[in-house]
């Protein structure tokens, strides 16, 4: 059973131009159990079921509370790039190096850190099953690891230990959507109308000039065209805003949780610097931006409205 919190459906971030098989589609109970033999111990539940529907990849709620982790490309590895904390330190380390650090702790067995995430390069995401521990544990905890090589003889491997969670269900249920690459609103929207009609609607009710674009938007896209309107006022704030199918051509989602929403509308606004705890909007620009949606059914009085995933998610009928 997953955490009550836990929608599975929603974690990852499906690939624009589809899923291929023996790269990114979702791992065998075979192929799971192998792995395990491999590093002799079993996975926790809950990340068996989220590898089951994909192998591996970037996923929505990227930050743990306030504490921003998987950005500037970080993502969950696929199952055959899962290796241990000790094959991972022989890329960089000779043996001798390896055992010499070893030695000076008095419990340590690296090959108990399973890496499921290499993140963004300076920073390791990982399973442990005991390493600095005298036994050996079945239900690992998750730590973060952040590159620090001017301690690489202090005893660590030149890897310094920022966060440690109790449970894979907790770190994931404790991921929120924060931070940089976090600052998007969405709605989402099921219409009959073409995209290029629904756009000149948008341009009629909130100005603002359009771009028909057909770029892969730097590789997130995979349409035959989306809008960008760009000059949009809002409580005197600047929005961009791009509109898109959700559907992509290869036949994944942009909100695969959401398929019957048809056209999404990806809402920006500026930065402040006077921000809250949990926005990177002032409150009156973000209680502005959700007034939108009020206007879009006035509108569209028979559409679903969704906005999705700026800290809060409903559907409006």
């Amino acid at each position: 059973m997953t955490n009550k919190n836990i929608d599975i459906n929603e974690f990852w971030i499906q690939p624009s131009k589809g899923f291929v098989k023996e790269k990114n589609q979702g791992v065998t109970e075979d192929t799971l159990n192998k792995k395990e033999q491999e590093f002799g111990i079993i996975f926790p539940l809950l990340y068996r079921q989220v590898m089951k529907l994909q192998n591996g990849g970037y996923i929505r709620k990227q930050s743990f509370g306030i504490q921003e982790l998987f950005i500037n490309g970080a993502k969950f590895e696929s199952i055959d790039r899962i290796e241990t904390f000790c094959s991972f330190l022989d890329g960089f380390m000779s043996e001798d190096e390896i055992k010499e650090t070893i030695v000076k702790i008095k419990y340590c067995y690296p090959e108990r850190l399973i890496i499921f995430s290499r993140m963004d390069g300076h920073s390791l995401a990982c399973f442990d099953y005991g390493w600095l521990q005298k036994e050996a544990k079945t239900d690992p905890k998750i730590v973060i690891f952040l590159q620090d090589d001017s301690n690489i003889d202090e005893n660590n491997f030149g890897y310094e230990e920022i966060l440690r969670v109790s449970d894979f269900n907790e770190f994931i249920s404790r991921l929120v959507y924060y931070g940089y690459e976090a600052e998007s609103y969405f709605i989402g929207l099921s219409t009959d109308l073409q995209i290029d009609a629904f756009v000149k609607v948008l341009s009629q009710t909130w100005g603002g000039t359009c771009e028909i674009r057909k770029d892969d938007h730097y590789g997130w896209f995979n349409f035959n065209e989306w809008y960008y309107l760009k000059e949009i006022k809002l409580n005197k704030a600047d929005l961009q805003i791009i509109v898109s199918p959700n559907q992509y051509n290869s036949g994944t989602f942009l909100f695969q949780n959401h398929p019957k929403l048809n056209i999404i509308i990806e809402i920006t606004p500026p930065m402040d610097t006077d921000i809250d705890d949990n926005s990177f909007v002032n409150s009156d620009t973000h209680n502005a931006i959700l007034s939108m949606k009020d206007q879009l059914i006035e509108v569209f009085d028979s559409v679903e409205l969704l906005l999705y995933p700026f800290r809060e998610s409903f559907i409006i009928k």
